[in-house]
């Protein structure tokens, strides 16, 4: 859990705003790291 947060932590410190993120209509890579950010929100239910 601890390695999740620091992802986490580290990529929203480098793109604070959504519309800085790197974007492509939709890729896997993409869609993997949101949905991990989504599940350690469910679980932890940290922050905004």
């Amino acid at each position: 859990m601890e390695l999740a947060r620091n992802l986490t932590e580290t990529i929203m410190k480098r793109y604070p705003r959504v519309n800085e993120y790197p974007f492509c209509f939709w890729i896997y890579p993409q869609g993997y790291l949101l949905i991990g950010m989504s599940k350690l929100w469910e679980s932890t239910r940290e922050g905004l």
